[in-house]
């Protein structure tokens, strides 16, 4: 029988980056009232304290983490721009080290609820902020929450699997570690996304970054992308075998988002979402991106929902005729992509 624990922090809910910013926390509010009024089955919530600066420098800089914790108790210390902090997408907001140090403690506690207390499954559905840098935030994300969950496992000699099915690339986890001596020994990291010819961070081509990367073409629906992953995922899960599986289930590949061109629709989500559960190994479960509110929290909460046992989802037809499709284009890319993973990468395992 699964152990099901869903983690979160209230103080959460004050943050706002910033008026014109794309990422709200409405999408977090609203996944957890969507699981509070429709969940049925048994789970256990967790509160949870921040991480300490100690604790938030076992990969991010010192000194990095230290301005966060400065520019937040005192606003006269923030320079704009300096670790990449005051731009468009990573603008100063007044619980900048309160947010960051939420997120860490969050991925900490995951981890040991995994290992010590034989937790089947934790979601923390704020986290997945895949690509804050080791000195510097980019990519609307100011720490790596997900570097923390994999660090973690690994210290507890655990084999980790992370399965990044984001429309954007996880650049950030990559350089985390593409020179790692771990990195193919005890640590996988696998990465569905839109191609870095068409979207941010430009990275994520096959091959690259000592990751197993997937790059789609714009225009990829349900059809494509569902064989792809069932075959690609599949195949890893069974060379690598790991003891634990970090998804990142960013929901920006819906056809409703406003920053991504991938077509899914809330059913084919869901069969990405049912392919990872069905993989008997614990599981930590983080967010990421999602830019439509509703559909996000929608998908977000269905995920716990269909993790949880309270719904289930029809698979996707995979027999269709690709004339009948009307993104050939994606899947003739998709194939090339699949047959050169296969031949070069793949086998490698």
């Amino acid at each position: 029988m699964k152990k099901i624990a869903l983690l979160y922090n209230k103080e959460l809910e004050k943050y706002k980056y910033a008026s014109y910013h794309p990422l709200k926390r409405e999408r977090i509010i609203y996944t957890m009232q969507r699981i509070k009024k429709y969940s049925k089955g048994v789970y256990d919530s967790f509160a949870f304290s921040p991480a300490t600066i100690s604790d938030m420098s076992l990969y991010h800089d010192i000194d990095y983490i230290q301005y966060l914790y400065d520019i937040e108790k005192d606003e006269t210390k923030y320079v704009p721009k300096k670790y990449g902090i005051g731009t468009t997408d990573n603008p100063y907001f007044k619980e900048i080290f309160t947010t960051s140090s939420i997120h860490i403690g969050a991925v900490n506690l995951a981890a040991d609820l995994i290992v010590r207390e034989n937790y089947s499954d934790v979601f923390y559905f704020p986290g997945g902020l895949h690509h804050a840098k080791k000195n510097y935030a980019w990519g609307f994300c100011y720490v790596n929450d997900p570097v923390y969950a994999i660090l973690r496992l690994l210290k507890y000699g655990k084999r980790v699997l992370y399965v990044d099915i984001d429309a954007h690339f996880c650049d950030g986890v990559a350089d985390a570690f593409k020179s790692d001596l771990r990195n193919k020994k005890d640590l996988l990291i696998l990465s569905f996304h839109e191609s870095g010819d068409f979207l941010f961070p430009a990275e994520g081509y096959v091959g690259e970054k000592g990751s197993i990367n997937f790059p789609l073409y714009p225009g990829t629906d349900d059809y494509t992308y569902i064989i792809n992953f069932i075959k690609v995922f599949g195949e890893v899960f069974y060379r690598f075998k790991p003891d634990v599986i970090v998804a990142q289930i960013g929901a920006d590949t819906s056809k409703l988002d406003i920053l991504s061109h991938i077509n899914l629709s809330l059913k084919g989500y869901l069969n990405v979402i049912k392919n990872i559960n069905e993989k008997k190994v614990n599981k930590i479960w983080l967010g990421g991106g999602g830019y439509n509110n509703k559909f996000t929290s929608c998908g977000w909460s269905s995920a716990f929902r269909l993790v949880l046992g309270d719904i289930t989802v029809n698979n996707i037809k995979t027999n269709i005729n690709i004339k009948n499709i009307k993104s050939e284009k994606a899947f003739n890319y998709a194939e090339g992509i699949y047959k050169f993973l296969e031949k070069y990468i793949l086998s490698q395992i």
